[in-house]
């Protein structure tokens, strides 16, 4: 059986309650290739996952909504590949090959970026894009990525990279 352990990226305790705003992780161990899920509880209470599974999350304790998580998708890995076939993230903008890319375990933004082909001459590549499959996003530095690895964000199935173009 799959293990799920779920947390709070809020800084919250996880017997604490989740709440709208809160952004959750699940992270499946015990089967082929950990797999981490990652989303933003919406106003609505409820937060979408990994194979458009939604789940209501506000009001529920992590430990709660992690029991929820597991006993869903419990089902699904028996029936999947180790990861989807539909599982891809998208790496667009001034990179060389730009195009979906299928989600094949752990990947950073500059590792995605260079299965893009790299970046073009044209490249802003302090201001790179990454948006979450929840809308959630962030602006990467990969200047600095490359001297700092905590600043190279794991990428997750659905997550859209886009390289600007730089302003001369």
């Amino acid at each position: 059986m799959s293990e799920a352990t779920g947390f709070h990226e809020t800084g919250t305790q996880n017997n604490e309650t989740v709440k709208v705003g809160d952004v959750v992780t699940f992270a499946f161990r015990s089967i082929p290739n950990d797999i981490r899920m990652t989303g933003k509880v919406r106003e609505d209470g409820t937060v979408t996952l990994l194979l458009d599974q939604t789940f209501v999350a506000a009001g529920k304790t992590i430990y709660a909504l992690d029991d929820e998580v597991r006993d869903r998708y419990r089902s699904c890995w028996s029936d999947l590949p180790p990861f989807p076939s539909h599982a891809y993230y998208f790496v667009d903008g001034e990179v060389k090959q730009p195009n979906r890319y299928a989600y094949n375990g752990p990947i950073t933004v500059l590792r995605a970026i260079s299965s893009a082909g790299n970046f073009t001459s044209f490249a802003n590549r302090a201001k790179v894009k990454l948006t979450r499959n929840d809308g959630t996003s962030f602006t990467i530095n990969c200047k600095k990525s490359l001297n700092d690895s905590s600043l190279d964000l794991e990428l997750f199935p659905g997550d859209r990279i886009v390289v600007p173009r730089k302003l001369f």
